[in-house]
């Protein structure tokens, strides 16, 4: 489609993070609406202000909506924007989607940059599909970008439609409660913010309609050899004409996994507290170990146990990701069958995580092995 209606935004800065024309006080009501509930949403999650935020832009009507929201609303929070756009080398539509991102930062007054990646000769090299390695090598500069510019969070604009996608994904997949409430808004660890999870697709589009502002389709979307697009084009239609509030049914779970994860969290800290637990890293800090104490995992109920072997794997995944690392998810079935070691006292006996984790169970304590 056409880029932004340049009379829309015709009295917007140039400079960046200048206060743009466009403004809460003269959008229609509903526009304004849909700005003020994504600054609940900020409020909500207790995050400090000013902020200073990394938009991750495609030039889709999605991100093309978070750009828009974000400076509508800064004005008021005070927030420093950035934007940042990839050209993943893997359509020839993406150049002239990357112009036109980088047109709408320029109007709306955010500074931006965009990268050009070989993600079809990294995944070769690697020895990955297209879509992880786009997902790794997008994420990997987005981090680089966000260092550059001291921002507090990378900001993406996955909606209530995406997460329905990923619940289902996920349940697919085989993971354990609460991860199969969805991605979550904020994740600190990867300095990840997710404000439009409440908002479906069609509110967003609909405020750029009312604007009259354009955007960029991907045709790419519409490929089923990739799985979200499989699950996108055929599952959840499906699944919507037995349940046509599905993704308001998903966001209620969402948020209720949200709730047991902070639970969880409160209590496995208590007792972490109570009866401790051993953290090493070699002298290289290339190699890390995790200790356990018997007494502890006798202490907590097996739904607490499989939530402290959840954390250790996400403490490894934090210290991976420090020099540049991922880690894979693990699934229910290698969580289980840990637990059943535990439980029944199987001395001696190692389970294998993704990502080389290797979990040996002794009769007076558990360790995680890992490297860095």
């Amino acid at each position: 489609m056409d880029r932004l209606n340049a009379s829309t935004l015709s009295a917007t800065s140039s400079g960046s993070n200048k206060s743009p024309g466009l403004c809460l006080q003269n959008i229609p009501q509903a526009c304004a609406r849909l700005c003020l509930q994504v600054e609940k949403t900020l409020q909500r999650l207790d995050l400090k202000r000013p902020l200073r935020l990394l938009l991750a832009l495609s030039g889709g009507a999605d991100s093309t909506a978070l750009a828009l929201i974000f400076a509508l609303l800064a004005p008021r929070r005070k927030d420093t924007l950035f934007a940042a756009s990839v050209n993943h080398g893997l359509r020839s539509e993406a150049k002239a989607e990357v112009a036109g991102t980088q047109a709408l930062c320029r109007q709306l007054g955010i500074a931006f940059k965009s990268v050009c990646l070989d993600v079809r000769g990294w995944a070769r090299q690697q020895k990955m599909g297209l879509e992880e390695a786009a997902r790794k090598l997008r994420y990997a500069f987005l981090e680089e970008e966000r260092l550059a510019h001291g921002a507090d969070y990378i900001v993406t604009a996955h909606h209530a439609d995406d997460l329905t996608e990923d619940i289902l994904m996920r349940l697919v997949r085989g993971s354990g409660w609460p991860a199969l409430g969805g991605m979550c808004d904020l994740d600190p660890q990867r300095h990840l913010l997710r404000p439009l999870l409440g908002l479906k697709k069609r509110a967003l589009t609909d405020m750029l309609h009312a604007l009259d502002l354009t955007w960029f389709e991907d045709a790419s979307n519409q490929d089923l050899h990739f799985t979200r697009n499989r699950f996108r084009q055929t599952l959840v239609p499906l699944l919507e004409k037995e349940n046509p509030n599905l993704a308001v049914t998903f966001g209620h779970l969402h948020t209720l996994a949200d709730y047991d994860a902070d639970f969880w969290r409160i209590y496995l800290t208590e007792a972490l507290d109570r009866f401790g637990y051993d953290i090493q890293l070699n002298s290289q800090k290339t190699q890390v170990q995790i200790t356990f104490s018997k007494a502890l995992l006798t202490y907590l109920h097996p739904a607490a146990r499989l939530r402290l072997y959840r954390y250790a794997l996400q403490g490894i995944a934090s210290l991976r990701q420090d020099q540049g690392h991922a880690s894979p998810e693990a699934c229910a079935s290698q969580f289980f069958a840990l637990e059943d070691c535990v439980a029944q006292g199987q001395g001696g006996k190692t389970i294998l995580f993704p990502g080389s984790v290797r979990v040996l169970f002794q009769k007076r304590s558990l360790h995680f092995y890992a490297a860095l």
